[in-house]
């Protein structure tokens, strides 16, 4: 994948192009192994979430991703990560920022985004994650982002929503921009760490 510099809508279209489909064009045959094509699945419990691509929901354009605990969830704690896989070479020696809209319909769950960065050896180099600046999710959409540094020795990267709980969760519009070198950086963070 080949991302560039002030192509931001159309970068969001390639890493999340299930979400970006026109209507006309999905189909649940677009789904594979109950997961939108090109996604993910991990985390403790992962299988008590049903994941699938929102036709009802959006932040923009006509479709989101939806993350649903099954009734079967028996474990509050119950965890699931719904991710992506790219090459970082196009952002190497640069400093970006990773966004996503998420949306909830639980207050006592949580999801936020979730960003790792791997050598050639898929060796971790880097986990952060982040809430919403509004914390706990409400029922609107709230923008989750951090920011990183892609040194030389990141080869990929993984990105995507985690999700703590029971509820229903919706993500839309993932994003990457390459940012000055002075924008804050975002703390690294380990909070989920099992996913």
């Amino acid at each position: 994948m080949k991302f560039k510099r002030g192509s931001i809508r159309v970068m969001s279209c390639i890493l999340a192009s299930a979400l970006f489909l026109p209507t006309s064009a999905l189909s649940i045959q677009e789904l594979k192994d109950n997961i939108p094509t090109g996604w993910s699945k991990s985390g403790q419990n992962s299988s008590e979430y049903l994941v699938l691509l929102d036709k009802t929901q959006a932040y923009s354009g006509n479709n989101s991703i939806s993350i649903s605990s099954k009734e079967t969830l028996q474990n509050e704690n119950g965890s699931i990560a719904v991710t992506q896989f790219a090459s970082a070479k196009d952002y190497v020696g640069e400093r970006i920022r990773v966004s996503m809209f998420i949306k909830a319909n639980n207050p006592d769950s949580q999801a936020g985004l979730w960003f790792q960065t791997l050598d050639e050896n898929r060796k971790t180099l880097g986990r952060h994650s982040n809430v919403p600046k509004e914390g706990r999710q409400r029922s609107d959409w709230s923008e989750a982002s951090i920011v990183v540094d892609i040194d030389k020795q990141v080869s990929d990267m993984i990105f995507g929503i985690y999700v703590s709980g029971k509820g229903k969760f919706w993500l839309d519009k993932v994003s990457f921009e390459i940012v000055a070198k002075d924008t804050p950086l975002t703390s690294e963070s380990h909070e989920v760490t099992s996913l």
